[in-house]
């Protein structure tokens, strides 16, 4: 019987571990719920939206008071405090599915 190196478990094993991370992102672009938060990119330069509540086909968000330039957030650094809850922005399902599809949505979070 063969045995794993060491090297092969840790790249099939991280493999594994982005797999699952790509798919709950995906769950949670197909089923958006109050409170994820959306990190769209651009020229990185990164943008959250706060997803405020969501009603039949469309997803009312909320833009963070602050982008991050060169600087990938962690979910610490982007409390429910720090949203503009003056105004929404509104987006179908669908659009949000194809911002993600194109990676314009480069990370979803849920707490």
């Amino acid at each position: 019987m063969k045995t794993l190196s060491p090297r092969m478990f840790i790249g099939l094993f991280c493999s594994a571990v982005l797999a699952g991370s790509c798919q709950s992102e995906q769950a949670y672009i197909d089923d958006p719920q109050a409170g994820d938060i959306y990190l769209f990119e651009a020229s990185e330069t990164y943008f959250p939206v706060r997803v405020d509540y969501v009603e039949d086909d469309y997803v009312y968000c909320n833009n963070s008071r602050y982008v991050f330039e060169n600087d990938f957030p962690e979910w610490d650094d982007m409390p429910a405090t720090e949203f503009d809850y003056s105004f929404h922005h509104i987006y179908e399902k669908s659009e949000i599915q194809k911002l993600y599809q194109e990676q314009k949505i480069v990370k979803v979070y849920r707490e």
